[in-house]
């Protein structure tokens, strides 16, 4: 029977690694999954995946004697019992996050974490009195006469966490819910039957399973999360490229053109040029549901800020500091925010003014800032319009690059808008062409 259950056992340590190495590269590999979130589960199945190859060490080990070979299981088992209470402690701040809170400074956490380092200091401790478990020199493992006292913790951190999860269950939609509930249970469950069938590793079979059904459910939250983006997206994009065709920009435009052709022929060119790209832009924007290069994107805003010189005689100035491109913003997004610049902002002030745009880089990200030194406003008093505008801007480049957008005015003092782009969604379109 004793060969039965070591055999058991190895598969299950085997079955365990291959589980949690599959929702490692699942995890790495599944860009569905919101970049913060897709972190937490990279760092819950890394450290599960070490926590199965602790485990199959120590069964490995078993077969071995010498002190070299008692010392490495006493440490294989340190790991084996330390890393599943650390993947709890990555999937509470996993939980608190999707419930919109703030880990670091949330009662629920410190309560989590003080738990698990109790549980710590029982490990270290027994190591050294045997009160728990301990490997003699023989290298076999025994439980100690206080055992059950280990559990406590573990326990409490579980009871913790469903509570959390049970206050919070309106934050989280069904498959989310599942998700946690799936992985808290599950291994609890698996402990309690290990606590009965001594020498069967059902905790690693229980704490894999429980993994990988939670990866299932999120990786699914997050696809229904992500279409749902890509549509709301594709009705933003159309939107915003709509608004950004104004009639009145339009006729000032041709107008300007049409009094540039007895005047300067080949000024009038230039501006034909310009104006069919800027239309030309626009309309490309439909079929763009991915973000586009910053670079693009300015080579636009200087396109229409250009056309606004031009039609305004002049009292408009602009510049664009590039001091990095390579990253990327959702289409028109810069555009829409030069806009508002130029007829919110100069467009109240008969010496006109000053539209700066500027890109640079962060230690997080990337920044697009776009200034003006018009005549301000309340940010409590919103034209609707403009509060329209800026409200799609902000929800594209939240759905488009996880990024966000921020505006800051006082009246008489200009406006300035910031753009915030992360490194982690920089690099690559989020959204796919395809659904264009």
């Amino acid at each position: 029977m004793d060969g039965v259950l070591v055999g058991v056992n190895y598969a299950i340590a085997i079955s365990g690694m291959v589980i949690c190495s599959l929702g490692l590269a699942l995890a790495l590999l599944t860009r569905s999954v919101q970049p913060k979130t897709r972190r937490y589960l990279v760092a819950t199945f890394a450290t599960l995946v070490v926590y199965t190859a602790s485990d199959l060490f120590g069964q490995v080990g078993d077969d071995f004697q010498g002190q070299a070979w008692v010392l490495a299981d006493r440490i294989a088992l340190f790991f084996e019992s330390a890393l599943p209470t650390c993947a709890l402690l990555i999937l509470t701040s996993l939980l608190l996050y999707t419930c919109g809170r703030d880990w670091r400074h949330d009662i629920a956490f410190d309560v989590v974490g003080a738990l698990w380092v109790v549980y710590i200091v029982l490990l270290v401790q027994t190591q050294f009195t045997g009160n728990l478990y301990s490997v003699g020199d023989d290298n076999v493992y025994r439980r100690g006469p206080y055992y059950p006292i280990l559990l406590i913790p573990v326990l409490l951190i579980t009871i913790t966490n469903m509570i959390v999860l049970w206050r919070n269950r309106h934050r989280l939609s069904a498959k989310q819910r599942a998700a946690f509930a799936i992985y808290f249970a599950v291994p609890m469950v698996a402990m309690a039957w290990q606590m009965v069938s001594y020498g069967l590793l059902a905790t690693v079979l229980g704490t894999s399973l429980g993994a990988l059904g939670m990866f299932c459910f999120v990786a699914s939250d997050q696809a229904d999360v992500f279409r749902q983006k890509e549509a709301e997206v594709v009705k933003l994009r159309t939107d915003v490229m709509l608004s950004q065709i104004q009639p009145h920009f339009l006729f000032n435009a041709l107008d300007t053109i049409y009094g540039l052709v007895d005047e300067d022929p080949e000024v009038a060119k230039k501006a034909i040029a310009s104006f069919s790209q800027y239309l030309r832009t626009n309309l490309d924007s439909l079929k763009h549901a991915a973000p586009v290069p910053v670079e693009r994107e300015l080579e636009h805003v200087r396109t229409y800020l250009e056309l606004e010189r031009m039609s305004d005689a002049g009292r408009i100035d602009y510049e664009i500091d590039a001091q990095t491109t390579n990253f990327f913003v959702p289409a028109l997004s810069v555009q829409t925010l030069a806009e508002n610049a130029v007829k919110h902002g100069l467009g109240g002030l008969e010496s006109g003014g000053k539209v700066t745009v500027r890109t640079y880089e962060r230690d997080d990200g990337f920044a697009v800032v776009v200034d003006d030194d018009g005549i301000g406003f309340d940010l409590n008093e919103l034209d609707e319009n403009v509060g329209i505008g800026i409200s799609n801007t902000r929800e594209r480049v939240s759905a488009m690059c996880d990024g966000s957008l921020e505006i800051t005015s006082e009246p008489g003092r200009g406006t300035t808008a910031v753009m915030r782009i992360p490194k982690d969604s920089s690099r690559k379109p989020q959204l796919s062409e395809a659904h264009a």
